[in-house]
């Protein structure tokens, strides 16, 4: 049995088949996490088995093919907005709020932004659902209607007054 030699990866299954491991990876492609998170995250990398995984082109290719999988769910592009939403979003709410010369609507719109970020998600969902449950007697089984609410945005901004409508009197007379 031959031991591999420094410049050659050891044959590491364990990490190729570690999805928790290839999802870190992927982040730290994306810019989500630093080398050093992901580092510190699996104690057991130093720098010079760092380098070794990245010359394991089968590790490489996991790690692509998880990277292309979280794109192609969605699940790359949610973590990056929830990244930059917890790092910018409550400060720029905060000062569209505080900005006596911003438009009234805006400033509202923010509170509610604001407010939209501090609850849960559950809560948020079950706000915006209708249950509806119709008894037509007691031997029929009852009628449930489960649906999402569609909100409907009124603007309620002034508007001029438009003049009255020009009433055209015929003259038919002359005929």
């Amino acid at each position: 049995m031959t031991t591999p030699t420094p410049s050659v990866p050891p044959a590491n299954r364990s990490l190729i088949d570690n999805h928790e491991f290839l999802a870190d990876c992927s982040r730290y492609l994306e810019g989500l996490y630093t080398c050093a998170q992901v580092k510190k995250r699996w104690r057991n990398i130093n720098n010079a088995t760092w380098d070794l995984l990245g010359d394991d082109n089968e590790l490489v290719d996991a790690i692509e093919q998880e990277r292309t999988r979280r794109i192609r769910s969605g699940e790359a592009k949610r973590e990056l907005a929830q990244k930059h939403i917890a790092a910018d979003g409550p400060n720029t709410l905060h000062n569209i709020i505080c900005n006596e010369r911003a438009n009234d609507k805006h400033r509202i719109d923010a509170v509610k932004v604001l407010n939209s970020l501090t609850s849960s998600p559950a809560e948020a969902e079950q706000k915006d659902r209708v249950i509806v449950t119709i008894r037509l007697g007691r031997d029929e089984p009852p009628l449930v209607i489960d649906a999402a609410v569609k909100t409907n945005t009124i603007d309620v901004t002034p508007q001029e007054e438009l003049p009255p409508p020009r009433h055209t009197i015929m003259d038919y007379s002359d005929e």
